[in-house]
């Protein structure tokens, strides 16, 4: 994938690559293990470094585990997801996006996509946009990255009352980044890293 033949036609390839939710929304979700909805409602300011790692902050989550700081992955920085956060110039992230009734700001999103998906032949059954975050823990856990490690990156409840209570406060976003920035995702994106 290298461009589309026009902002409303991105079933087609062409040399129009609009970066907008539609362009960034499947490397988010294919590099952060975040839920489509997480995302979708961000601002601006919950994209900052901490202790020297880009991270997101995840503070209004499905679950009260899933507020939780996601490290940014070093192909997003590459691919210009901190350059698409410094040009925004609203409080929110992805400003072409607004709540629907029920509050949700991903339903826009996730009504096209499906339809995208099939346009470009990628239509099987039980794929689904939350699949990314099945093959990313799928890639935790071939690389052998412990469960409990991988439920607060993927911002899950720890149900051991020590591990879950008492432990992970001493686990720093680079330790959270080093459990998966060298994860293979199958997909290869050097044809998009911008260069220079």
């Amino acid at each position: 994938y290298t461009g589309h033949w026009r902002a409303d036609r991105r079933e087609r390839p062409g040399t129009v690559l609009v970066k907008d939710n539609k362009y960034w929304f499947p490397l988010i979700g294919l590099h952060t293990v975040m839920r489509v909805e997480e995302f979708a409602k961000l601002k601006v300011t919950d994209v900052r470094e901490v202790e020297g790692v880009w991270c997101i902050d995840i503070r209004d989550a499905k679950t009260k585990a899933g507020e939780r700081l996601v490290p940014i992955h070093p192909r997003l920085v590459a691919l210009g997801f901190l350059d698409h956060v410094r040009s925004v110039q609203h409080e929110r992230l992805w400003p072409e996006l607004t709540p629907n009734s029920e509050g949700a700001y991903s339903q826009r999103f996730c009504v096209w996509f499906p339809d995208f998906r099939r346009l470009i032949g990628i239509d099987r059954d039980g794929l689904v946009f939350h699949s990314f975050r099945h093959t990313f823990v799928s890639r935790l856990e071939e690389a052998g990255v412990d469960t409990k490690m991988i439920a607060r990156i993927v911002g899950h409840k720890i149900k051991d009352i020590t591990a879950g209570v008492y432990g992970g406060k001493f686990i720093t976003p680079q330790i959270r980044l080093n459990a998966f920035k060298d994860l293979d995702f199958g997909v290869d994106l050097e044809h998009l890293i911008r260069k220079g």
